[in-house]
């Protein structure tokens, strides 16, 4: 039986190569492009945890500084009621939940950490570790006529190893009833 190679369709060596060529170019650009997004992604997730965690630790520290009293800007309420215009790593308050009105809530920025302390005692870290705060953060205290007002101004990173991002978050917290 005799073949007809003149009336076969096909591809040729050639045409295969090259088209198997362009393929593998393409896929290459897409994989990076994909490899792209997904770091991206890990980047966002990174940001977005540590925030949320930040933005915790801040309205724990609001909710409780807003109805509480007998403001200080030490940890163990020595001097109520002086004020810290030019700011301070610490500050505590009176519990308003507590009916004795005994128990003192302090806040300290230390070791690129949030703590909570309660009536000076072990210290709870409030913020995660993918959050650094600068050493720059700082509470501000001061009143507006009989209003106390409490400034919380915190700068650092958050993310993880290649994916740190800076950030800069401030809150102020008016008490709702006036001493």
């Amino acid at each position: 039986m005799k073949v007809d190679l003149k009336n076969k369709k096909g591809f040729t060596l050639i045409e295969v190569i090259i088209s198997l060529s362009i393929f593998i170019i393409v896929m290459t650009i897409s994989a990076g492009a994909i490899l792209s997004i997904v770091d991206s992604n890990r980047k966002a997730r990174a940001i977005k945890s540590g925030m949320d965690n930040l933005g915790f630790a801040l309205e724990s520290f609001s909710r409780n500084a807003r109805v509480g009293s007998g403001y200080s800007c030490d940890l163990t309420g020595a001097a109520v009621g002086t004020l810290c215009p030019d700011g301070s790593i610490s500050f505590s308050h009176i519990d308003a939940y507590d009916v004795a009105q005994t128990r003192r809530i302090g806040y300290q920025f230390t070791g690129g950490r949030l703590y909570r302390y309660i009536n000076g005692g072990s210290p709870v870290t409030l913020t995660s570790p993918e959050i650094t705060i600068d050493s720059s953060a700082r509470f501000y205290f001061t009143k507006t006529e009989s209003q106390p007002r409490v400034i919380v101004a915190v700068k650092g990173t958050t993310g993880a190893r290649k994916y740190l991002t800076e950030f800069s978050v401030q809150t102020s917290i008016t008490q709702r009833k006036v001493e």
